[in-house]
């Protein structure tokens, strides 16, 4: 038997959709635009009457489209898309960037998860490209720069740490 413990959930409509021309070659993605716009606040300003009233696609030419997809499959889910330890670590940051970029706190604090949770896993902190990413891709108090960080620290040597640039060691 089923208890009601008094959660209300927001029920999805699904009858509009948004285009998204993502990357230089502006792949095109079709979105309900109420999932999306509950989700992400880059979306939920994108698709107001006041920013879009002509309701054109709205383009992301700075975003990867595997990574959108990524972030997308993150949104319907609401969880992060295992596929093993075949992708790279990278590929968590550069969806941990889109996902704050785009305002979507619930899939950046789901990635990050994954991101420790994947360290975890496979005995291996962030490489290099990581912390180019994560100093280059967000903002000196981001969450991911803190946690990149946190894992040198804590975890590298001292000769691996003197090659880091102050910005990232302070």
């Amino acid at each position: 038997m089923a208890h009601d413990i008094g959660i209300k959930r927001k029920r999805f409509q699904f009858e509009e959709s948004i285009e998204v021309l993502v990357g230089n070659n502006e792949v095109k993605f079709t979105v309900p635009q109420d999932l999306i716009c509950e989700r992400s606040s880059f979306f939920k300003s994108a698709c107001s009457e006041t920013w879009n009233a002509s309701k054109q696609p709205i383009e992301l030419t700075d975003a990867d489209p595997q990574t959108f997809s990524e972030y997308l499959k993150c949104v319907y889910q609401s969880a992060f898309s295992e596929h093993g330890e075949s992708k790279p670590m990278r590929c968590r940051f550069r969806l941990y960037i889109l996902a704050d970029k785009l305002g979507d706190l619930v899939s950046a604090n789901l990635v990050m998860d994954e991101i420790i949770n994947c360290s975890d896993r496979i005995s291996q902190i962030p490489d290099d490209l990581c912390i180019d990413l994560a100093m280059k891709s967000t903002p000196s108090n981001s969450p991911l720069r803190r946690l990149t960080r946190d894992y040198y620290v804590f975890e590298a040597d001292a000769e691996k740490l003197e090659g880091c640039s102050e910005e990232f060691v302070l």
